[in-house]
């Protein structure tokens, strides 16, 4: 391997990641970073190394932590010896680059800056995943790569995309010299567009949202601008500023569903449940926020809190029927005056909403039971 730098070209190369690695304290680790990117990773390829478990959204912060932990330690199990040599050799070239150029030496900063930082230098080669979730995309170029096979960073994208935790499918990363990957790939988050790329990518999310009650979140449309590349992409967004006024409102049009055109009486409902047992509500609930583990519950409690959540609006259309008392003989489908269900469903969407406070999802209700329409003798001064 090439044992020589062009110091000042390398420097100007990683410019932007220094620039921002010094207003956020972390000027030392990207220093650290672009040695690294430089000579191609420290870590031996298919080694156990606990850093890149540690930081499995960022390949080269992993990199970055495994340097740090060899240099203080003196331990190479699962390094590059040769590499990093050459690493501790770069980085010292830009540390002295550094100085001469004014930078005022800082370190011990949020690990999340330094990730901004190489989302920030590695805006040229972004990636859009596409394909039923197999092929990336360069937004720039349309060059199609893939992450290595079994690449825990391309499980993470499409977990949290079906999840709506995350829902843009986007990462940095090199091609690879074999020309069928992408090598150091960092996943680029919502956050990412908003703090990190605003003055060169532009994003309209959450564009025609409608709330699933079957997902448990927000169903809509995103847009990114890079530079003169458009991307479009459907979405699930569980933190979608307008899902609380969404989720009203959806619970509304399903109960009315289920008056006009279900048959409440004939299922089966018990009195206990809406009861559940109280949980903490996620701070999502409070304010949105990035995710960057998504914590959904398991599949099986969401599907028996969707099923509770079902039955409880079957027994909201139950109250209203008896309530209303349809004409005789006019059975499950039954249908009155249009303009009155309009008016209930606008009564419906103001009670679940004073009632879920607030709520993104059903996930965010300890208890079901104050979603229970009042009784006749309450419903009419609701």
């Amino acid at each position: 391997m090439n044992t020589t730098f062009d110091t000042n070209s390398v420097f100007n190369k990683y410019k932007r990641m220094f620039k921002r690695g010094a207003r956020h304290g972390v000027l030392d680790e990207c220093l650290t970073m672009a040695a690294i990117l430089e000579v191609g990773g420290i870590i031996i390829p298919g080694s156990a190394c606990p850093q890149a478990e540690a930081a499995w959204y960022s390949e080269p912060l992993a990199h970055m932590l495994a340097y740090r932990s060899a240099e203080s330690s003196g331990e190479l199990t699962d390094i590059d010896a040769l590499r990093f040599s050459q690493a501790q050799t770069l980085k010292g070239l830009l540390k002295d680059e550094a100085g001469k150029r004014g930078y005022a030496l800082s370190s011990g900063g949020e690990l999340r800056a330094v990730v901004d930082a190489v989302v920030a230098v590695m805006q040229a080669n972004m990636w859009v995943l596409r394909d039923n979730y197999s092929n990336w995309y360069n937004v720039r170029t349309n060059e199609v790569r893939t992450l290595a096979p079994g690449h825990r960073l391309h499980h993470y994208v499409t977990g949290n995309s079906r999840d709506g935790a995350e829902p843009y499918h986007f990462i940095v990363g090199l091609p690879s010299a074999d020309g069928k990957c992408i090598s150091m790939p960092s996943f680029v988050s919502r956050r990412h567009f908003v703090e990190v790329l605003s003055d060169t990518a532009r994003v309209q999310s959450g564009l025609s949202p409608g709330y699933s009650l079957s997902m448990g979140m927000v169903e809509c449309h995103y847009e990114v601008r890079i530079g003169k590349t458009v991307d479009h992409q459907h979405a699930l967004d569980r933190l979608h500023p307008q899902a609380p006024a969404l989720f009203a409102s959806a619970l509304a049009d399903s109960t009315i569903w289920w008056l006009r055109f279900g048959n409440p009486d004939a299922e089966s409902v018990s009195d206990e449940v809406a009861r559940m047992e109280p949980k903490a509500a996620p701070k999502s609930r409070v304010q949105p926020r990035d995710l960057d583990v998504h914590d959904l519950l398991p599949n099986q409690q969401r599907h028996a809190q969707q099923d509770r959540l079902r039955q409880l609006l079957v027994r909201n259309a139950s109250t209203l029927r008896r309530i209303h008392n349809p004409p005789v003989g006019s059975g499950p489908h039954f249908d009155l005056n249009g303009l009155f269900y309009e008016s209930l469903n606008d009564k419906l969407e103001r009670f679940y909403a004073k009632q879920l406070a607030g709520a993104y999802s059903i996930d965010d209700v300890p208890d079901l039971s104050v979603l229970v329409w009042p009784e006749p003798q309450m419903a009419m001064a609701a």
